[in-house]
């Protein structure tokens, strides 16, 4: 679930990093104590430590993530191309406005500043 939460967030600062892995932390942490706790289940004592230290889960773990990952990026990019909402078109609008302004206002003056440079005497 969080690797959707961060595959859908567009803007990244240190309130989402904590909660995104402080979420992730603190379920790795709940899954330790629930299984060390004998009077929960005495079939799941030890049981997380004991998958956490198989390859086979961490395998798993990563290629359900990524499949599922993989699919989620095709189905928004087909929707994007489909069906972009208002949101999406004004992102897109957005994004060409500021590709030009970065190509526009990195490139020339920075080429037409060095050549001045250069020809000083």
């Amino acid at each position: 679930m969080n690797v959707r939460v961060a595959f859908i967030t567009h803007t990244w600062n240190w309130v989402v990093h904590l909660f995104l892995w402080g979420s992730v932390v603190f379920y790795i942490l709940f899954l330790i104590v629930l299984s060390i706790v004998y009077s929960y289940s005495a079939e799941y004592y030890f049981v997380a430590i004991q998958c956490f230290a198989s390859p086979l889960f961490w395998a798993v773990c990563l290629s359900c993530m990524l499949t599922v990952l993989l699919v989620d990026i095709i189905v928004e990019n087909v929707r994007l191309q489909l069906r972009p909402g208002l949101i999406d078109i004004g992102r897109e609008i957005d994004n060409d406005v500021a590709e030009s302004r970065r190509v526009r206002f990195s490139s020339a003056p920075a080429a037409a500043l060095k050549s001045s440079v250069t020809q000083l005497p």
